[in-house]
């Protein structure tokens, strides 16, 4: 797995259905990278996908990072990155200040069991 086009998110959220089959929808972030980070971003532990769908997600995408020695490193960077927007929006949001303090607390006791929601 080299350096290539990345949809930057590529999950289950981005994909509408056709009479055609999936489509991946939502390019903003597309951009040439090492190709991890898109799967880094799809299957991250917090948000609990079941090892059926990661199974399913990797196999699809062509790649297994879970076999990567690197995976658990470049998951806990893209899961701290995935912060700033909370840290953004928790002044004027009380529910993002709320998940934000979740995400936190569980980052820095490494507690994994915690399932992050999404706030927008």
């Amino acid at each position: 797995m080299g350096i290539g086009l990345i949809h930057a998110d590529a999950d289950a959220a981005n994909m509408v259905g056709t009479e055609n089959g999936w489509v991946l929808i939502d390019w903003d972030n597309t951009s040439i990278r090492p190709q991890r980070l898109d799967l880094a971003g799809a299957v991250p532990d917090h948000f609990h996908e079941s090892d059926r769908y990661r199974e399913q997600f990797s196999t699809a995408y062509g790649y297994d990072i879970f076999t990567w020695s690197g995976w658990t490193s470049l998951r806990d960077i893209v899961e701290l990155h995935s912060i700033g927007s909370y840290i953004r929006l928790a002044p004027d949001k009380p529910a993002a200040a709320n998940e934000l303090h979740r995400r936190v607390r569980s980052l820095h006791s490494g507690d994994r069991s915690v399932i992050w929601q999404p706030v927008s």
